[in-house]
Parts: C-alpha cells; sequence; structure tokens
C-alpha cells in the first residue's frame, strides 16, 4: 500500500507542478532593501560598489547603485555597509540518499549553506520524488528542485553501489524506462557512461542512442556521466548536451573538438570535489573540526572517515597516484573549455560518500579558482550560468536582476577576494523571505 500511494502522490503533484511553478515561501507584502553592498548579479556584469537591491513580494523589484536607485519609504531596510550580496547558489550535481527524514535534513543543510537550487542527478526513489513534490509545493523548506529520477546505466555497470536505479537489458526496455520517466514528470533524464579503468560495463551505445532518441520525442533533456573522450564524442552524436564530470582518459582534446562543443551548445558539471574525494579528507583531517561539515555529514560516516587508520590506509591505497593524475586532467580539460567560451557549471556530487550537503557546493568553487577561472568565472558559474542549464530560454532566477527570484545571499566578505569567503554568510533569502538558518534549518 505504501508504495502505491507514494506513487499516486507522485504522479499527481509532479504533473500539477513542474520546476519553474515551484510554490514560493510565503513572503511579505512591505518591500526590503538592502543598501550600500556590493552586489555580485551573476551575469558576470561588473560590480556595484554601493548598490541598491529592492525586494517586493517574492521577486527583485529594482537593481542599481545608490546615486541612482530611490529606496523606497517603509519596509525593511538593511544596512549592507562592508557587505557582499550574490545570487542564491545553485547545485547542478547532487545526491539525496536514505529515508525521507534523512533527504529532508539534507535539504535544510543546503539551505543553510545557501545553496537555493539543486539538482538531483539519477538516484531518485518513489519515495524521494513525493518529497521533491512536496517541496514544490511549498509544504517543507528545500532549494527549488529538479530531478532526474532513476538513472541508466548498464546491467552490471556503474554505479555498482546502487542497485535500484535503471539497468535495462535490452534497448526496448531503456525506451520503456524513459518513457516512465515522462510519466513521473522528470526535468532530465540521467546515464552513465564510465567502466571505472574497465572494471565495469558501460552501457552500450545501442542503448544510449535509444535512451537519447525517446528523451528527444518527449523533450526530455539528457545529462549523462562520463570519462573517455570516445564516449563523450558518442553521445554528442545523438543529442547529449550536458554532461557530469570531464573526459579524464587524455589530454589530446583538439581545437576541432572544442569549436564542436562550443558550436554545438555542449556544457559541462566538471564535479571537481567527487574526483578530490578519496584524498581530501585524509590529507586535510583538520577540516572535519567545521561544525558545518559535522553537521551535515551522517554520524556514522563522520566516524569512519575521522578514524586515523582508515585516513592512513586511503593514502596508502595504490591508486591514488593514478587518480591525481586523472584530477590533473581534468583541470587542465577544463581550462580548455573555459579558454574556448563552453559554459561550465558548479555541481559537487554532493551526497556522495564523504561530501557533505551543502559544503560541497562552497569547496567545489573553491576547487574551481584553484583550476584557474577567476572567483568571477567561478561565481557565475554557481548562478546564472548554471541557471541556465537548468532551463532554456531564459530563466526566472540565478541572477540579481529586476523580476527574477529574490533568491541571495548576504555574505560579510568579499568572495572576489577570496571565493572561500562564500562561507561567511551573514543572511539567506529565499523568494523575498529570509531563512531563519539558526532555528527552523539548524541541524
Amino acid at each position: 500500500m505504501k508504495r502505491i500511494w507514494l506513487l499516486l502522490v507522485l504522479i499527481a503533484s509532479l504533473a500539477a507542478c513542474g520546476s519553474e511553478d515551484w510554490q514560493a515561501p510565503a513572503s511579505r507584502n512591505a518591500p526590503i532593501t538592502i543598501l550600500g553592498a556590493k552586489l555580485i548579479d551573476g551575469t558576470g556584469a561588473d560590480t556595484i560598489e554601493d548598490s541598491v537591491v529592492i525586494i517586493e513580494g517574492t521577486r527583485i523589484q529594482a537593481v542599481g547603485s545608490r546615486a541612482e536607485t530611490p529606496v523606497p519609504k517603509g519596509g525593511e531596510i538593511i544596512d549592507g555597509t562592508g557587505k557582499t550580496v550574490i545570487p542564491g547558489l545553485i547545485d547542478l550535481h547532487t545526491h539525496y540518499f536514505g529515508d525521507r527524514a534523512e533527504m529532508e535534513r539534507l535539504l535544510r543543510a543546503q539551505l543553510r549553506f545557501g545553496v537555493t537550487t539543486s539538482r538531483s542527478i539519477g538516484a531518485d526513489t518513489e519515495e524521494h520524488l513525493a518529497v521533491i513534490a512536496e517541496a514544490r509545493a511549498g509544504k517543507l523548506p528545500a532549494p527549488r528542485l529538479y530531478t532526474a529520477g532513476l538513472g541508466f546505466t548498464h546491467p552490471d555497470g556503474h554505479p555498482i553501489q546502487l542497485p535500484f536505479v535503471r539497468r535495462p537489458p535490452t534497448v526496448e526496455e531503456a525506451r520503456t524506462g524513459v518513457a516512465e520517466l515522462s510519466s513521473q514528470k522528470v526535468d532530465f533524464i540521467k546515464m552513465w557512461v564510465e567502466s571505472k579503468n574497465g572494471t565495469l560495463a558501460k552501457i552500450n551505445p545501442e542503448t544510449r542512442q535509444a535512451i537519447a532518441e525517446e528523451a528527444a520525442k518527449r523533450h526530455i533533456p539528457v545529462v549523462a556521466h562520463v570519462f573517455d573522450l570516445a564516449d563523450l564524442e558518442q553521445l554528442i552524436d545523438i543529442g547529449v548536451r550536458q554532461f557530469l564530470h570531464t573526459v579524464r582518459d587524455t589530454d589530446d582534446i583538439s581545437n576541432e573538438l572544442l569549436d564542436r562543443l562550443k558550436a554545438e551548445g555542449v556544457r559541462f558539471i566538471p564535479t571537481f570535489t567527487v574526483a578530490e574525494r578519496p584524498w581530501y579528507f585524509p590529507e586535510n583531517p583538520g577540516e572535519l573540526q567545521d561544525p558545518e561539515i559535522r553537521a551535515s555529514l551522517d554520524p556514522a560516516l563522520l566516524t569512519d572517515i575521522e578514524n586515523e587508520q582508515n585516513q592512513k590506509e586511503l593514502l596508502a591505497e595504490p591508486n591514488i597516484s593514478r587518480l591525481k593524475d586523472e584530477y590533473a586532467r581534468a583541470e587542465r580539460f577544463v581550462n580548455k573549455l573555459v579558454a574556448h567560451g563552453i559554459p561550465i557549471g558548479v555541481g559537487s556530487d554532493s551526497g556522495a560518500g564523504v561530501i557533505a550537503t551543502g559544503w560541497g557546493t562552497h569547496h567545489e568553487m573553491q576547487l574551481f579558482v584553484k583550476a584557474g577561472l577567476t572567483p568571477m568565472q567561478t561565481l557565475r558559474a554557481a548562478t546564472g550560468e548554471a541557471a541556465a542549464m537548468l532551463v532554456e530560454g531564459g530563466p526566472g532566477f540565478g541572477t540579481i536582476e529586476p523580476n527574477k527570484a529574490a533568491d541571495l545571499l548576504l555574505l560579510d566578505a568579499d568572495p572576489l577576494a577570496d571565493i572561500a569567503n562564500t562561507r561567511k554568510i551573514n543572511r539567506v533569502m529565499q523568494a523575498g523571505k529570509w531563512l531563519d538558518r539558526e532555528g527552523e534549518l539548524s541541524p
């Protein structure tokens, strides 16, 4: 009975409410004005040092310099002197594991970290989809959510630890799976295309093509997890235009291919954080004392990764050197993309093992800068550029501009001076409402 009830709630709720129709939290009618903060609007435009940002209801009403933007009488005035205002953060690669209570905890954690939009990409069970439907209806605290439902892989393929994802043995069953996802009103179709260095089978080209064709008939974008250059090229041939991770099997990326990626509107979400995961905490155990990281991680997992013997064993793994080489290739690939003007977006793979939900989004931005991007490029990848990867043709969120959703962070320090300053959150606003980070959103 429980399974049938969840499915009925899912289908009814998702059919009635897509992600762009997300029901914003109730917001007061009187305007809110943030006065005097440095503004980074998420478009890549120059900053406004002494800005005025006016919010009415759930949306931004006006933006500009103090000298040119009249401040409305009445309402709430927030003194932004010495602070920086940026759009709410967007994470394009997240997963939610566990039961309903755990998922709700992770959603609150994202909001506490200023992640106001999130894409859950490939591991959403019927129970998770029911929670997403409730979140979209404004019934519980959560970011604006997008989902791919359950993704596709080979029957014996990666991620082998997730037996419940879609593993169609035939092309016909792959097509049927896409039809089922379409009936669930998912926003994307996900497929994993990686062999884990030849240790697992990859979803075959014929099945990939069937999935892409069936998704195209239903106007659902496909997102692929990729590793090998040859797979990237084949997936582009069949119409895939968004990729999670990067090419890591080679450095031999031709200018001809880069030109094609740009011309055909291909976009990447590099997900450095998950590539760095095997050694980050063992090499930086002090980071585990961060109370926000501790609050976001599952307690049993935290105990496991804090164990000194476990840390030593992880660092002694013979494949660490190979993984670090792959990571360096990923950095070089991303730099080639950026130099060619190919869009990239922030996605952390939060929820995957030791990547603390919410924290991972900020850490991914730090790794973007470490890889060679500027803080401004990185902030755009986590806001305006990321929004464009979720909604074609001009999303109604992701930047601080008139008529956009009033999702924003007020920071106590300038992230252009140090991208780590995105963690110095003074306040989080979602749809025109200040969130209670220490109350409703506390762990």
